[in-house]
């Protein structure tokens, strides 16, 4: 009974932590807070998320946003940042093969131990279908081949990109507990990640935006990914896309899309399960009518 006291009390206090530094944190500059001139009464579309911001990646520009600066759970979106960060160590023609350790994680893939990746093929592969095991076995990989702790290389990562307003301390996403997420970021934040992967990412992040993809292992596996992000069914204009859902986090999306030759980054946080997709594609619509009616 002591230790639950105890592990619950330490839990707490971890939780507030983490948020009274995720609030008081300055606003990373990789996203600028000039806004456009849209004008549009966005709340008649009944946008179910907490937080959103449709971003101009061309002019600089803040389109439409709601609480952007406030920080939400992202849960496996962060997964591109965990992608940002351990690209940097991956070498070329570097191999991975999943081990028993890496399944300790929410399996929602059928990677089995044994399985040996391209390094680069398992990261898209990670990407497109939000593996835990394939993330959880590329933070591996990176930590075995540097001598570092991954989170290490993370804050230092964060440090040098001025990414101060998110936290993470899990490279899946998952929720620590019912209690405690493992990633949380302001929608601002997300496109300054969105942005990153777009410079530093090109040969994985462009992936994300397709539908479906056939993968093989080093030993000849098949493994069809589909996209957890059913816009990209839809729409073949997406070119980076994210998802993310934990029971702390609610529904969330972060996209890039092209809408009348701009590229349109599109971030929805703390929606449901469901109704993030709606969101998004009512965002995509705004700007899409705005651009058509105004020929830009």
């Amino acid at each position: 009974m002591y230790k639950v006291v105890i592990f619950f009390l330490s839990s707490i206090i971890c939780t507030i932590l983490l948020n009274f530094l995720s609030i008081k944190i300055n606003i990373p500059e990789i996203v600028s807070s000039k806004k456009s001139q849209i004008n549009i009464d966005v709340s008649k579309y009944e946008i179910k998320a907490d937080g959103y911001i449709v971003y101009d990646l061309d002019t600089n520009e803040i389109l439409l946003e709601k609480n952007s600066s406030f920080t939400y759970p992202t849960a496996s979106i962060s997964k591109i940042f965990s992608a940002l960060v351990a690209y940097q160590y991956f070498s070329q023609g570097d191999e991975i093969q999943i081990k028993e350790q890496d399944l300790n994680v929410y399996a929602n893939t059928d990677l089995k131990a044994g399985d040996k990746w391209d390094a680069e093929e398992l990261l898209k592969f990670s990407l497109i279908e939000s593996s835990n095991i394939g993330i959880t076995a590329i933070q591996r990989h990176v930590e075995e081949n540097t001598g570092y702790d991954f989170f290490d290389l993370v804050k230092k990562y964060q440090q040098d990109k001025n990414l101060n307003q998110s936290y993470f301390i899990n490279s899946t996403g998952l929720d620590i507990h019912l209690g405690l997420s493992s990633a949380k970021s302001s929608p601002k934040d997300v496109v300054s990640i969105l942005k990153l992967s777009i410079d530093e990412l090109s040969d994985i992040i462009y992936d994300t935006g397709i539908y479906s993809k056939n993968f093989y292992t080093v030993d000849g596996r098949l493994f069809k990914a589909t996209n957890t992000n059913l816009l990209t069914k839809k729409f073949n204009n997406i070119f980076i896309s994210k998802t993310g859902y934990t029971d702390l986090a609610g529904g969330n999306l972060a996209i890039v899309i092209n809408i009348k030759n701009s590229k349109i980054a599109i971030v929805v946080l703390s929606s449901t399960f469901e109704e993030r997709f709606n969101d998004a594609e009512k965002l995509i619509n705004i700007v899409s009518n705005y651009k058509k009616l105004n020929d830009i």
